[in-house]
């Protein structure tokens, strides 16, 4: 990718990111269903089911590692990293989403404390973001190996 590109990307990245957050809040099975957006934002008392719940931390989860990814390509430009990043979010959707998503549909009151902890590592991009400063030491150990043996 030329450098305009992998800008380019980061950027689209980022900004899937922030509109994630923003719509944090909308339950996304309704919208698919063709409900009206205004209408399928989930109000502080709004009954959820499980399904919508389930389908709405998946589809945040995908998309946010999705966009981690994005974000991981456009700094380093190396398809291994991307590779590992894509991975590393297998992994938490077939691990750790389904462990997150039954704590959080049986035990939810039990475990407030420790899900909302849980949350923040798996449906947000956290995995993903802690694997650029990893991806950094692991460039600057590359660098300094090939310094070395010139």
């Amino acid at each position: 990718m030329n450098k305009f590109q992998r800008i380019m990307l980061g950027v689209g990245s980022m900004l899937l990111l922030a509109l994630m957050y923003q719509l944090q809040n909308l339950n996304y099975l309704r919208v698919f269903s063709g409900t009206p957006f205004n209408e399928a934002i989930i109000k502080d008392n709004a009954t959820v089911t499980t399904l919508q719940f389930v389908f709405n931390k998946s589809f945040r989860y995908l998309f946010n590692d999705l966009a981690g990814i994005g974000l991981i390509y456009a700094i380093f430009n190396e398809k291994r990293y991307a590779r590992f990043a894509f991975l590393v979010m297998i992994f938490g959707f077939i691990v750790l989403l389904p462990i997150y998503l039954f704590l959080s549909v049986n035990f939810y009151k039990e475990l407030t404390v420790i899900l909302h902890y849980y949350h923040r590592l798996v449906v947000n991009p956290t995995l993903l973001m802690l694997l650029i400063p990893a991806f950094f030491y692991q460039q600057s150990m590359e660098k300094a190996q090939q310094n070395g043996a010139r």
